[in-house]
C-alpha cells in the first residue's frame, strides 16, 4: 500500500461485486454481496482511520434488465439487478386457459450464496358441490386447476411452497407475517365484485433458515394469493366454486448474518419489477381465446349436472324396488337391469359430451349422428364433410359461396 496521510480518504471497491466499500478496517464486509476483506500490514505502518458509517443500500445503483419473450418478441418486463449480478429464466408458455404464460426466473451474485428467485404461480380450485367432492381426489384436475381447498398466504408457504421447493435438513421458520401493503396493492387492481363473484387477497412472509454447505443462510419467501368466489345455484342447493391462484411467490436468500443489512436492496429489485402493459394484452388476447371454449364447456357441464342427477336418482329407484320384488318377478330383474345398463350409458355419455363440450347432431348429407362443438346456434353441413358454426341465426352461407350448404338440428 502506498504510504499516504492516514487522514486522506482512500476508495476502495469490491473485488466480487464492484461495489464501494468503507474507508480501511482490520476486517471489512462488503454490504452488497457478503464479501469479506482482511487486510494484514507491517508493523511500521500507520495507523488506520476509524472505519466509517456503512454505505446506505439505498445508495447502491441498479443496473436495469429488459427481458424480450421469443416466441412474440416483445419485452415481457425490466427489472433492475444489483451490478455484476447474472438473471436466468423468464417466459414459458402452456396449453391451459387460465394462464398460458407463466414466468419463473432467478437473478444471482455469481460469486456468492445471495439470490432471488421468483417461482411460477400456481392455480387451484374448489367446489362446495358434493358431486364435485365425490368425483374428484384432492390434487386432481378442476377446469385446468388443481382441486384442492383454499389456504391462507402463510400457510400456503408453510404447507405448500417450502415442503415443495426448500425441504432441507434442519430447516427452521423464523416467523410468519401478514404483509396488508401488497395485499391492498393487488386488491386495487382487480375487477370489482359482484354478488355472483367475488374477489379478495391475501399476502405473507415466512423467514426460514437453514444450513447449506457449512453456512447459515436464511431466507424469506412472500407469496400474494388472489380468490375468486363464484356461487351460483344447483342440484344441491346454493354451490359456491372457489378459485385461487398466486399472483407473485418469490424467494431470497443471504447469510443470516447480513439479512437485516440487506433486506432493503432485496425490497429495491422487487419494486423494479415492471410487467410491460403491450406484452400482458398479447397474454389476455390468447387466453381469452382459450377461455372462451372453457365458459361454454362450464355451462354445458352445469346443466348436464341437473340431467344426471335427475337420471341417477330414477335409476336407484329402479334398482330398489327390483331388489325388493327380485325372488317373484325374476324376468323383471333383468329387465330393470338392462333398462339401468342403458341409462347409465346414457349418464356417460352426457357426462362425457359436457365435460368435452360437444353434442349429437343428424348430419343429412352423411346420412348418420355426428358429434360437434356445443354452443352454437347454427350448424350447416356440406356433402363434402365440411361445417360451418354460427351465433347468428341470419346467416346462411348459401348467399356466400357457390357451396351446398344444409342446416342440421341436434340429434
Amino acid at each position: 500500500m502506498p504510504e499516504t496521510d492516514p487522514q486522506a480518504y482512500i476508495s476502495l471497491d469490491c473485488p466480487r461485486c464492484g461495489a464501494p466499500l468503507p474507508e480501511f478496517a482490520e476486517e471489512i464486509v462488503c454490504q452488497y454481496c457478503g464479501a469479506r476483506l482482511i487486510f494484514k500490514h507491517a508493523r511500521t505502518a500507520p495507523p488506520r482511520p476509524a472505519p466509517a458509517r456503512p454505505a446506505d443500500p439505498q445508495s447502491l445503483t441498479l443496473v436495469p434488465l429488459t427481458y424480450v419473450e421469443p416466441r412474440t418478441q416483445l419485452d415481457a418486463f425490466t427489472i433492475s439487478l444489483p451490478p455484476g449480478w447474472q438473471f436466468e429464466g423468464g417466459i414459458t408458455w402452456q396449453n391451459k386457459a387460465s394462464a398460458p404464460a407463466l414466468l419463473g426466473f432467478r437473478i444471482f451474485n455469481p460469486g456468492g450464496i445471495e439470490q432471488m428467485e421468483c417461482f411460477p404461480n400456481q392455480y387451484f380450485g374448489w367446489s362446495t358441490n358434493p358431486m364435485f367432492q365425490m368425483q374428484i381426489p384432492l390434487g386432481g384436475d378442476f377446469y385446468q386447476s388443481e382441486f384442492r381447498p383454499p389456504l391462507s398466504a402463510a400457510d400456503f408457504l408453510q404447507q405448500n411452497l417450502i415442503p415443495r421447493q426448500r425441504s432441507k435438513p434442519g430447516m427452521r421458520v423464523l416467523s410468519a407475517q401478514p404483509d396488508p401493503r401488497l395485499a391492498q396493492k393487488t386488491q386495487s387492481r382487480l375487477t370489482p365484485s359482484t354478488p355472483q363473484q367475488q374477489f379478495s387477497v391475501d399476502a405473507a412472509r415466512v423467514q426460514i433458515e437453514y444450513q447449506e454447505n457449512g453456512l447459515t443462510l436464511r431466507e424469506e419467501l412472500l407469496a400474494n394469493i388472489v380468490y375468486m368466489r363464484v356461487i351460483a345455484g344447483g342440484l344441491f342447493g346454493s354451490v359456491e366454486s372457489l378459485f385461487w391462484y398466486t399472483d407473485g411467490l418469490i424467494a431470497w436468500r443471504v447469510r443470516a448474518a447480513d439479512f437485516e443489512l440487506l433486506h432493503p436492496i432485496f425490497d429495491r429489485v422487487l419494486d423494479s419489477y415492471q410487467p410491460n402493459p403491450q406484452f400482458i394484452a398479447a397474454v389476455q388476447q390468447i387466453s381469452q381465446q382459450m377461455t372462451n371454449g372453457v365458459v361454454q364447456q362450464i355451462r354445458n357441464f352445469g346443466q348436464a349436472a341437473l340431467r344426471i342427477g335427475r337420471q341417477l336418482s330414477q335409476m336407484n329407484e329402479m334398482q330398489w324396488q327390483s331388489y325388493w320384488d327380485r325372488q317373484h318377478h325374476q324376468e323383471q330383474m333383468w329387465d330393470s337391469w338392462h333398462a339401468n345398463q342403458a341409462r347409465v350409458d346414457q349418464v356417460h355419455q352426457d357426462y362425457t359430451q359436457a365435460i368435452r363440450g360437444t353434442d349429437e347432431y343428424f348430419d343429412p348429407n352423411a346420412g348418420r349422428t355426428v358429434e360437434l362443438p356445443s354452443g352454437y346456434q347454427q350448424v350447416w353441413s356440406n356433402p363434402l364433410g365440411e361445417y360451418i358454426f354460427s351465433d347468428d341465426s341470419l346467416y346462411n352461407p348459401n348467399q356466400e359461396s357457390n357451396g351446398s350448404w344444409t342446416l342440421i338440428n341436434p340429434a
